[in-house]
This record gives C-alpha cells, structure tokens and sequence, in this order.
C-alpha cells in the first residue's frame, strides 16, 4: 500500500511538472506568433517575454528573448539579459546572436569568444567561421580573418556570403590603391552594380582622382546628386590651388571656381563651410582686400569657431596687410592649439609668430620666441636621393630671421658680423649674398649693395630675377628712376607676387601726392605784435617712368611788424627732371601779394657715389627774399653750392656755401656746416643729434629796412628722441621729444644763448596719409634784443595712388 502512494505521488509530480512546461512553451509560441504581426506587436511581445522570462527564467523564452532583442538593435540588453550564465549555458541560436550583438556594439573580444564557441558546438554552422572572420577584420587581424576564410572555403565553398565576408577583408586590408583596381574590375564585369560605383567614387575623392570621379558622374548622372557635382568642383579648385608653386591666375580661377560651388551650396551645409574655409585660404594667398572680407564676413555669420589652417591663412592675410596686432593674436590662438593637443608647433607657424612680433615693434618678446621656444635647425639636410648634403631652406627662415631682428632692433653691425660669418662657412650661397646686400642698403652703403647682387647673380642659376629685384631696390632707394622701372616692370605677375611689398612702394613713390605745411607763430617777449604765419602747398603730378614729374606750388608768408602785416603770397609751376646721377628742378611763378614780380628757382644734384653728393642751385627773387626788402622793392638773385658726406646711415655732414645779390646793392654771402648723428637706436627708441654752425656776412647797406646784420655767426646742438608706436591696419605714431641749445653771436653785439624745445607726432596712416605736427618754444636773437615765441607747425601728406 505504501509503495503504491508514492509510485502515485511521483507520477502526479512529473505530470504537474509537464503541465506547468506545457504552459510555458504555450505562451512562448502564442508572444513568438504576435511578435510577428508588426513592429509595435514586436515591441509588445518581447515586454511580454522579458516579463515571462523574470517569473520562470526558462531557457527557451531567454532564447527568443535574446532574438528579439537584437532584431531590434537593443544590443546592450541582450547582452546583460542573463549576467550569471557562463559561455557553456547558450545554445547554438544564442550564441550566434549575442556574437552579432556584441559585435554590433564594438565589443570585438567578447564577439570572438562568442564566435568561437558557436563553430566549436556546431561545426556544421557557417556562421561561426564567418563571424570569426568579420570580428578579426573588424580588430585589423588580418591573418587569423584570412585562415578562418580559407577554412570556411574548404568547408563550404566560395558561396554568396563567402563572396561578401571575403569582399569585407579586402576592402579593409588592401591599400586603397590596389582596392581601387579592385573595384573597377569588379565594375567592368558588372556596370549595374551602384554600390561598387560608389565604393570607386569615395575611394577616388579619397585618392584625389578627379578625373575618375568626372567619369563616373558623367556616366552614372542618377547615382549622384548635385552636392556630389559641387563637391568635385571644390576639390577641383583645391587641387589647381595646391602648394607654393600655384600661379595668381590659377589661384584666382579656384577663387571663381569655388564662388560658383557657394553659390549653387545648400545654407549650413557640411560643404558651404568647407567652401568658405578654402576660399578664405586662397584669398589669403592672393592677398586680395575685397576676397578675404567677403569669405571671412560669411564664416563669422556662421558662427562656428575656424580650424587651425584657416586661421592661420587668415592671419597670414592680416599680417601682409598691415595689422600685426591681430595677426599675432590670431597666430598665438593656432599655436594654443598645438600645445593642448600636446603637437609640435610647426616651425613655418613659430618664424610667422617672430615676423608678426617685429612688425608690432615687440622686438624683445620675438627675440625671446626665436631664443627660446624654437629650436634652430641644421645648416645641411639630405636631398630627395639621401646621397648628398644641401642646405636647409629652414635653417635660412631661422637665421635670416635672427640677422633681421638684429637689424630691425638697431644693431646692425651685429646683423653684419653674422652675415660674414654665414658666408664665411658658404661662400657661395646667393641667399646670403643678398641678405648683406639688403643689410648693405640699411647702412647707405648703395654702392655696396650693389656689388653684392651682382656677386650673387653669378651664383643664382635660373633665379637671376632675385638678383635683378634688389637691383631695382636699391636703384629705387637712390632716385634712380629708369633702372627700378626697366627691371619691375619687366616681371611676370607670378615675379610680382612674392615682392608684392616692393611693388607697392614703387606705386607709392610714383604716384600724385599733395603736400601741405604751415606754421604759426606766437610772440610772448617783447609782446604787442600779431602771430607769424606760414602756408605751403606743393601739388605733385604722377612720376614718368623715367621719374620726371610736374607740379604746382603755392606759398604765403605773414609776418607783422611796425604795425604792417608783410603778407606776401606766390604761385608757380615746377618740373623735376630724373637723369640719374643727376636729378634737375626747375620753377617758375608770380608773387601775387606784395611780391608781383615773377621767380625762378633751379636746382642740380649729382650723387657721385654712396658717400658724396653735390648740388648747384640758383634763384631769381627766391622765397628766401626777406619780406621787408620785398616791401621796399627790393628783389634778388642768389646761387649756391652744397656738397654731402655720407658715412653711413648713421652719419652725415655737409658744407653749403651761397651768396645773395640785392638790387640795393648789398651782398649776402653765407656758409654753414652741419652733421646728422644717430646716437643710438634700440627697438623702438631712438635718439638722433644734429650739429650747426653758419657764418653770415652783408653788406653795409644805409637804406635796408630788412634785418641786416654785417656780420653774424650761429651755432646749434640739437637731439631727437623719437619713440616708435605701432598700431594695425598700417597705422604708424612715432612721438618726437626736440631739444636744442645754441649760440647767436652779431657784430657790435655781446652774444647771446639761444634755444627750442618741441614735442611731435608723426602719423602714418595706411600708404595714402600721413600727418605730422609739433609745438614747442624757442628764443631767438634779433641785433641784440632776445625774442621769444610760442610755435606750431604742422604738414599733411597725401598720396594719389
């Protein structure tokens, strides 16, 4: 009886136990069957299973709980659907999709393991061999990917999927060149096939292949759309704009070609960036105003920070145009850059950074940057070959950089010592032939200079041209009109363009110009007489190649005393004549106030050398006709010689000697001596001195209302303390501290002290103006009697270019 009870209990318990699995797997196949009907009865039904699976952890429902959690990309949750199950506890269904989800979430190692252990329980699977395939190609395991494909082919053969897996491993571990060969292979064999055009396109834009890309839209127009079309254009443009050798006409023609693609751009699109990016870079390169405004105006409308490059060819751009101050802001922002992505600033952007330091006058700071935070570079590198030792176009920019800064600091002499030593160690480097051929010019040596250029064309081989510019630079820098036009304007515009600096001075010596000065003077001991005034105005015509030009001259004086105001006023017209050595001025006018007689001035210079020069001059009723003799009716005609010594930038002195004839027959005759010093010059610091001494003998003259004295001597100290303030947009200041204490001695008179003092500014403003004044006070000697006054003066200069 006893044994029948529990042969009857453990049948009940195995039929309940049956019963209760029936019922699972009857709910399981109902959610299996709904999970079918759409996506949001896919979504009911696996909420249904994965709360099936929390109340009985059943194996089958986590196994259809596990497929339709990767068919709907919920990777994650597939993954961690059962955190206590070993590798062993999966069946074959999932293992194959955990490896898939795995692999779908990049976790390429768990995918393997995955993988592994699907083509170890069931090596008849395909999938498992597949799948080790695609995982080791996905970590770049291209050994391993390429075994187990071989295996799956000997297993399974070269089926459809065999054909894709090995298509998958080519594409990612052939060079994109082979796989290009590869691709249009595949394309000849079947032109139909989008997907391998496309793969060709990419890989061609990849490659810069433009005229494969060309061909494929031209023959697949329907597989490609207009973004692509303007894509092509815009790496067209890139490709014709590329490195240091494009020419202007080539830059402007990727300028119009990448015009026409931002035109044609969808606003705020990946590629309407790009364009104005790149275009901004070209108009760097052109130096063009109205380009760089332009594409800079749209990308700040974009309001999106600028990449590296494109900042830094904008401050390429600021620099070349005159504004240092943003430049090296902009510059120091690209190198930031560098430093927080922990890069090597590159040593193109670290001389650009000096460059923009010296033109903002911070000398001291680039002289730090150049000592150090760049490293200087070899004299010699390899060639191309590695068989031979050239020199380091880098070590040039670096040392070039350094004998300029020396230069531009003031102390050339130590700039010249370098320059030596560099030619020193290669005596047949025209780079530096040239550079002391500049450094030459910075002394007055022009003669000099010239004989450098000339050293260094013998050594230029096919870059003569450089030789034949510092010919013109220098040529320009002594008036000598005919040599600087022949060369410059026989360049290319491609010559043009690296000398874009000298070109501009060329057109801004050339050009029209109107100058204007005047002056006004106050006298407060003795008191009681009206101010003093002067006006000038000189209206310049465009030079001649050649240099001559014409202008038109206008002048008023007023100079009160005896209550009369001695106002007298001229007008003339005056031609400059350029034969250099020889440069000749000749004016003719009328006095149209006081003065109605007509003038005539000329005057000859001849430059011998870079030391002397010399010049004739000579007047008829001259504007240095004392206003009182004019008053009387008095007119003269005077002539003089002066000669200048020049020993370098730094030092001149020179002997003028003239004699004046009145119609009163009185004759003035003078000579004077005079010298220029430049004391010192240390960055923006200056300090000039000037020396003069004259000697005045006249005629004793009864009847002359003028200031005659019949003899006097003067003699004056002066020093100018100049401080150079440099702003952007080519604005320059330079403040003027004038001091000077002399010695006025006149016969029958005791002698007495004279003296000035002034402070100036003189403003730069662009290439077109500039401006300039001053005000101080001064004593003068007049037969005894001191005077002192109260001045201003003030000159205007503007250029017609």
């Amino acid at each position: 009886m006893k044994s029948d009870l529990i042969v009857f209990f453990l049948v009940s318990l195995l039929y309940s136990q049956n019963s209760i699995g029936s019922s699972i797997d009857e709910k399981r196949e109902s959610i299996i069957y709904h999970s079918r009907l759409g996506e949001m009865q896919l979504r009911e039904s696996t909420a249904q299973l994965e709360s099936l699976y929390r109340e009985t952890s059943d194996r089958k429902v986590r196994d259809d709980l596990i497929t339709l959690l990767v068919r709907q990309n919920r990777n994650k949750d597939a993954l961690s659907l059962c955190k206590e199950c070993s590798i062993n506890d999966y069946s074959v269904n999932e293992l194959e999709y955990l490896a898939k989800a795995a692999r779908n979430e990049r976790q390429f190692p768990q995918s393997l393991t995955f993988y592994a252990q699907l083509h170890k329980v069931m090596p008849k699977n395909p999938n498992g061999l597949l799948g080790l395939a695609l995982v080791n190609t996905d970590l770049s395991n291209f050994k391993p990917a390429k075994q187990y494909l071989a295996q799956y082919r000997k297993q399974f053969g070269e089926d459809k999927q065999y054909v894709e897996v090995n298509t998958y491993l080519l594409d990612n571990s052939e060079p994109l060149i082979v796989r290009l060969s590869r691709w249009q292979k595949e394309l000849e064999k079947n032109p139909d096939n989008a997907d391998v055009a496309k793969k060709i396109y990419r890989g061609a834009a990849q490659l810069n292949i433009l005229p494969l890309r060309n061909k494929l839209i031209a023959t697949y127009p329907n597989l490609f759309n207009e973004n692509d079309r303007l894509w092509l254009l815009h790496d067209e443009a890139i490709r014709l704009s590329k490195g240091g050798t494009a020419t202007k006409v080539q830059l402007e023609k990727a300028y119009s070609m990448l015009n026409e693609a931002n035109n044609k751009a969808i606003e705020g699109s990946v590629l309407k960036k790009q364009i104005l990016l790149d275009q901004l870079v070209i108009a760097s390169k052109l130096n063009n105003d109205s380009y760089v405004d332009d594409s800079y105006s749209q990308l700040q409308a974009l309001d999106t920070p600028l990449p590296n490059y494109a900042k830094e060819a904008y401050a390429d751009y600021l620099l070349a145009s005159g504004s240092p101050f943003s430049a090296l802001n902009m510059y120091r922002e690209v190198e930031y850059g560098y430093l927080t992505e922990k890069k090597k600033v590159p040593f193109t952007l670290g001389i650009k950074i000096v460059s923009a330091m010296s033109d903002a006058a911070k000398f001291s700071q680039a002289q730090d940057y150049l000592d150090n935070h760049m490293k200087e570079p070899p004299l010699y590198i390899m060639d191309f070959t590695r068989s031979k030792k050239v020199l380091n176009p880098a070590y040039n920019a670096y040392f070039f950089g350094r004998v300029n800064l020396l230069a531009w600091r003031g102390n050339i002499s130590d700039a010249m010592q370098l320059m030596n030593e560099r030619l020193d160690k290669t005596p047949g480097d025209p780079w530096s032939m040239l550079r002391k051929s500049e450094l030459e010019s910075a002394q007055g040596r022009s003669d000099d200079a010239l004989k450098w250029a000339d050293k260094a064309n013998a050594f230029l081989g096919d870059d003569t041209v450089w030789a034949d510019i510092r010919r013109a630079n220098i040529a320009l820098n002594v008036n000598d009109w005919k040599t600087a036009s022949t060369i410059l304007t026989s360049l290319t515009p491609e010559q043009k363009r690296p000398i874009k600096y000298l070109i501009e001075e060329y057109n801004h010596l050339k050009s029209g110009r109107f100058l204007a000065s005047g002056g006004i003077s106050h006298r407060t001991s003795p008191v009681g007489q009206p101010n003093e005034s002067k006006q000038e105005y000189y209206l310049y015509s465009p030079k001649t190649d050649n240099g001559h030009d014409v202008y038109a001259h206008y002048l008023s004086t007023k100079s009160p005393d005896d209550g009369f105001d001695f106002e007298q006023r001229r007008i003339g017209v005056g031609v400059d004549f350029t034969f250099y050595p020889v440069v000749m001025t000749a004016e003719v006018g009328k006095g149209t106030k006081l003065n109605d007689k007509n003038y005539l001035s000329t005057n000859i210079k001849y430059r011998l050398n870079q030391h002397w020069s010399f010049s004739l001059y000579g007047n008829v009723n001259g504007s240095n006709t004392p206003v009182k003799a004019i008053y009387q009716d008095v007119y003269t005609k005077d002539m003089g010689f002066a000669t200048t010594y020049t020993y370098s930038n730094r030092l001149q002195v020179g002997v003028d000697a003239s004699a004046m004839k009145f119609d009163d027959e009185n004759l003035r005759k003078n000579v004077s001596l005079w010298s220029n010093l430049d004391v010192f010059k240390y960055d923006r610091w200056s300090l000039d001195s000037s020396l003069f001494w004259s000697y005045q003998r006249n005629k004793e003259t009864p009847s002359a209302y003028y200031y005659n004295p019949l003899k006097s001597q003067s003699a004056e100290g002066s020093l100018d303390l100049a401080y150079l303030q440099p702003f952007d947009h080519r604005i320059v200041l330079t403040h003027h501290l004038k001091g000077g204490v002399g010695r006025y001695w006149q016969e029958n008179y005791a002698s007495s002290q004279t003296w000035s003092i002034a402070y100036g500014q003189e403003w730069r403003l662009g290439k077109r103006l500039g401006i300039s004044y001053d005000l101080g006070r001064k004593k003068s000697i007049y037969d005894g009697s001191p005077e002192f006054n109260n001045f201003i003066n003030a000159n205007l200069a503007i250029y017609f270019e």
